[in-house]
């Protein structure tokens, strides 16, 4: 499942302040890259988003324009599936996204979690599924500890659940604890019926993969108590 948590951008509190050459070259890159977005125009929207990076790299890795951009980039680039960018450019690009969230907003606040989320989304996308699994869980482990639980912290750590329940049973095929993925996607379950009701798509969505792991478990599994805590490789009907 695909999502994205882009965070609106506020007043630059660091260099090159708004009335600055390059920090108006940037904008116009962006709102550029916005207009294309809204028109369905996505390739023409990475590049002016690759130009508003190479503008706002000079900013420095605390600031929020660096971080906007990076964010809006890998947004962009997954809604493009033309194979442009490498596992590694893909990479390297996340790393950056992280680091430069961690710099400017610290490592356990909720807007560095909404990036985890984000690139765990975008390396699984690109297959990149150890390096995913520790962004989503980075993620969850950021938002189970913020100390006010507010309505959109918990949407975040719905997904950040469901997103790494549906990561670990769909990549996985030997080894997954069976309990611990399942609790995973009943605790995400709860919090999207209570959040958006059990009518709205992502509950559904949860649902089927609950019962994904209970019927492939009572199947593939052996009977053994002993043995229920693992799981075997596949079956072959999820091939």
């Amino acid at each position: 499942m695909i999502e994205s948590f882009a965070p609106s951008i506020t007043v630059p509190t660091h260099s090159d302040k708004p009335t600055s050459s390059r920090h108006r070259i940037w904008q116009l890159h962006i709102d550029d890259a916005e207009r294309f977005i809204k028109s369905g125009q996505h390739r023409k929207a990475r590049q002016k988003l690759k130009a508003a990076l190479r503008e706002a790299s000079h900013f420095g890795e605390n600031d929020e324009r660096l971080v906007k951009t990076l964010t809006n980039l890998i947004a962009i680039e997954l809604k493009l599936d033309d194979g442009e960018l490498s596992s590694d450019q893909a990479l390297e690009l996340a790393l950056t996204a992280v680091r430069v969230n961690k710099s400017c907003y610290g490592d356990s606040d909720e807007k560095t979690a909404r990036c985890l989320l984000n690139v765990g989304v975008f390396l699984e996308f690109h297959r990149l599924f150890n390096e995913a699994d520790a962004a989503l869980a980075e993620a969850i482990e950021i938002l189970r500890c913020q100390k006010e639980q507010t309505q959109a912290l918990k949407k975040l750590l719905c997904h950040a659940l469901f997103n790494r329940a549906e990561l670990l049973w769909l990549h996985e095929t030997i080894g997954i604890k069976v309990a611990e993925v399942l609790k995973m996607a009943e605790e995400a379950y709860t919090l999207g019926e209570s959040l958006y009701g059990p009518e709205y798509l992502l509950a559904d969505e949860i649902k089927d993969l609950i019962d994904e792991i209970t019927l492939d478990a009572s199947i593939c599994v052996a009977s053994d108590d002993a043995d229920l805590d693992k799981r075997p490789a596949r079956c072959s009907f999820h091939v």
